[in-house]
């Protein structure tokens, strides 16, 4: 006998099996652990791709990750990395001019939470303010791996969006968030974007936000969710 299904009957299971494959289209690539590292390409609110810079903790022992402020525009805002959503905005600041501002330009920060499968396999070995012509290396999603030299470093003490680092390390659209290190191997910065110095355009660095200057902008912005924060995790 014939027991395939016809008419309405099997159009509902039809209906019916196409949901729960969308549905699990829609559901984080991996249950289980997923490996996330600092420097890794993210995607904010489906349009904005840029580099995971570092993570860190706050005394209620919520973990977050960080990236330029200009990478989101709203608090609720899904994070993803390739299919896997790893979380959501839920603090956030604007950075002046979209990001596109110069030395003097006030910078933000975009603060997402971290979803509990996430595993964090970077391991920071401590924060620092870098000196004038020390060597440094960039993370981004566009450029990877690149090297230069710090060219200069503004930090105030009170107005932290407005402290900055610019260097030579090459960087481009998609590496901002992406983190800084020093030849020591310390975190020393996050990326925000380029300069130039004179009217013809000509761009003749990089900039960063110095990490020691997002953590107290943070802690100054973020309410609860800034209390005791701190990089995370630690060597």
């Amino acid at each position: 006998m014939n027991t395939w299904l016809k008419g309405p009957a099997r159009l509902a299971i039809t209906a019916t099996v196409a949901i729960v494959v969308v549905m699990s289209s829609l559901m984080p690539a991996t249950a289980a652990n997923l490996d996330l590292h600092a420097g890794e390409a993210i995607t904010i609110g489906g349009s904005h791709g840029c580099t995971l810079g570092f993570f860190v903790i706050n005394s209620a022992g919520s973990r977050f990750g960080v990236t330029a402020g200009h990478c989101s525009d709203t608090v609720g805002q899904s994070v993803t990395t390739e299919d896997a959503i790893i979380g959501h905005v839920v603090a956030r600041r604007d950075d002046q001019d979209g990001g596109l501002g110069g030395i003097g330009a006030a910078r933000g920060y975009t603060l997402f939470d971290l979803a509990e499968y996430v595993h964090v396999t970077t391991r920071f070995k401590a924060v620092s303010i870098p000196g004038s012509g020390e060597a440094m290396t960039k993370y981004g999603r566009t450029t990877g791996l690149t090297h230069g030299e710090i060219l200069g470093v503004l930090i105030h003490p009170l107005a932290h969006d407005l402290s900055v680092l610019w260097g030579t390390a090459y960087g481009t659209y998609g590496d901002s968030g992406g983190p800084w290190f020093g030849a020591d191997g310390a975190l020393i910065g996050m990326h925000a974007g380029s300069f130039d110095t004179g009217d013809n355009g000509t761009f003749s660095g990089k900039l960063a936000q110095p990490v020691v200057s997002v953590i107290a902008l943070i802690q100054a912005t973020a309410g609860e969710l800034g209390h005791g924060i701190g990089i995370w995790p630690t060597t």
